[in-house]
């Protein structure tokens, strides 16, 4: 998962990883949507098959038609344009409610996992 390329992809379909594996966290982190624990997926899919795949609703379509791919261009912008951003402004102390002063620490080993996310 981390020596990925991620110039072409798009979305994981797995077989053997589930909802709470190392690799489906790995892709939360990432943004990059993700379905597991797909029973003989490796199997049932051949090169070049084109997917629909849609981790909101868990659900991957094999050569989904026309119609299919508009409604999910059409429900994924309405997402995109729902999520929530966060505002990026100066750094400030972690500090609790109580007043308390904490560190705060992040586990950082590539470049993207550095760059600040919409919504996180």
């Amino acid at each position: 998962m981390l020596q990925l390329d991620r110039t072409n992809l798009v979305a994981l379909v797995t077989e053997c990883n589930g909802p709470a594996s190392h690799v489906a966290i790995l892709a939360r982190i990432r943004n990059i949507p993700a379905i597991s624990d797909i029973k003989n997926v490796t199997s049932l899919l051949e090169t070049g098959d084109h997917l629909l795949v849609d981790a909101e609703a868990n659900s991957v379509t094999v050569a989904p038609t026309n119609v299919q791919v508009a409604r999910f261009v059409a429900r994924r912008s309405q997402y995109t344009s729902l999520e929530p951003t966060a505002a990026i402004g100066p750094a400030r102390d972690s500090v609790t409610k109580d007043g308390v002063r904490i560190g705060l620490y992040a586990n950082i080993g590539r470049m993207d996992e550095a760059t600040p996310r919409p919504g996180v």
